[in-house]
């Protein structure tokens, strides 16, 4: 999911779009046209040090299709230094950590803040993800109104400020803002099992029924899936509402 932020320009009775920012890239759309346009210029575009750059780039996103990490990591290692501190490289490199190590991930981020230190809005929000991954709810919480200030309210928030208020504890805010996620985008999958998770702990068997049903409507969920999941919760299975959940998928 990405947050987009659009420039607009009035001209007469017309409102145009001349740019948009995203955070998701992490770049504006024109600026990452002019880089592309500068490094072939700069680095040619026939055999040279971008073309090289765009087959790795290549290769590491094929090894991520195919859930091969650890190859797509060592083939981000073969683009020429010069490319992988560039934004549009560097998230590339962000989401793939998070499949190599927390280390790595960890590392990543603080290598990005230190590069744009002035860039308060991609920093908001890899200092969430930082403070989720390393359960500094409290502080993932201040980063996130950070955000809010930037994007305004938003389902991304929403669901992030439910996983923030899951760390620190408090579920029923946790609760409230995974349904209010639910409730803006009802197929996003993390804020359904945020929801789930809470009903879990909080032993409120009904309502995990009911949760289960509405999973299963929206993203069609087989017996196995559900096997593993509940394997983190053995009390449940343990009770007469796991063979009820049994019963719902036959």
């Amino acid at each position: 999911m990405d947050f987009i932020d659009f420039e607009l320009e009035a001209h007469g009775d017309a409102i145009y779009i001349v740019d948009f920012f995203s955070y998701y890239s992490g770049d504006y759309f024109s600026s990452s046209i002019f880089n592309h346009v500068r490094n072939e210029l700069e680095h040619g575009n026939l055999g040279g040090m971008y073309v090289a750059a765009q087959r790795e780039l290549y290769n590491v996103q094929g090894y991520e299709k195919r859930g091969q990490y650890e190859k797509a990591w060592q083939a981000f290692g073969r683009i020429p230094l010069q490319f992988q501190t560039q934004k549009t490289f560097y998230f590339v490199k962000l989401e793939l950590s998070k499949y190599i190590s927390e280390a790595a991930y960890l590392n990543t981020i603080e290598n990005f803040i230190q590069s744009y230190p002035e860039d308060e809005r991609l920093i908001a929000l890899q200092l969430v993800n930082f403070f989720l991954t390393t359960s500094e709810g409290k502080s993932a919480l201040e980063e996130i109104t950070l955000l809010q200030n930037y994007v305004g309210e938003s389902t991304l928030l929403k669901y992030l400020k439910g996983q923030a208020y899951y760390k620190i504890g408090d579920y029923k805010n946790a609760l409230e803002n995974y349904e209010l996620a639910i409730e803006h985008v009802h197929s996003l999958y993390p804020a359904h099992v945020g929801k789930l998770t809470v009903l879990l702990r909080d032993k409120d068997y009904v309502s995990v029924l009911e949760q289960v049903d509405k999973m299963n409507e929206v993203f069609g969920i087989d017996s196995e899936e559900w096997d593993n999941f509940f394997e983190l919760y053995p009390e449940f299975l343990q009770s007469e509402y796991y063979s009820k959940v049994k019963e719902n998928l036959n």
